[in-house]
């Protein structure tokens, strides 16, 4: 009967030893599936990280882009010098005819100009000497 006695037991231990390796196996499974998730989500996480580092750094560039072009174009500004300079003739109070002396407004333009460029500015002076200026002429020249 001993001999039986260790025949049971012996059973009984390889049956809970085997219980206790299905037990190890679902636990490393379980252990397993959980590094997976973890995994999973720190690679969610990268992923988004770089998407908003990739977002900002095309947004830099577009900036930079817009920086660079506020840089180099520089807005034209026309300036519009309309000058008249008529011959008049008058009587002063003693009763002489007198002409009116002829201002130098040629001079003065061309003293602008040269300052303009002299600044290299993107001003563009238009010199118009008239005695009557129609409307029309004045915006096309300004539009230019």
């Amino acid at each position: 009967m001993p001999r039986r006695k260790l025949q049971i037991m012996t059973k009984r231990i390889a049956t809970k030893e085997k219980e206790l390796c299905n037990e190890e196996l679902k636990l490393q499974k379980e252990q397993d599936r959980e590094n997976r998730n973890i995994e999973n989500t720190r690679n969610k996480e990268i992923v988004n990280i770089n998407n908003k580092v990739e977002y900002q750094r095309l947004k830099q560039i577009e900036l930079d882009n817009e920086i660079k072009k506020l840089k180099s174009s520089k807005e034209k500004i026309n300036i519009l010098f309309i000058a008249s300079n008529p011959d008049i003739i008058f009587t002063d109070e003693e009763g002489v005819l007198r002409e009116q002396q002829r201002l130098s407004l040629d001079k003065e333009a061309r003293d602008i100009e040269e300052s303009i460029q002299k600044h290299q500015t993107e001003i563009q002076l238009v010199l118009l000497q008239s005695g009557r200026l129609e409307l029309k002429i004045y915006f096309s020249i300004l539009m230019k």
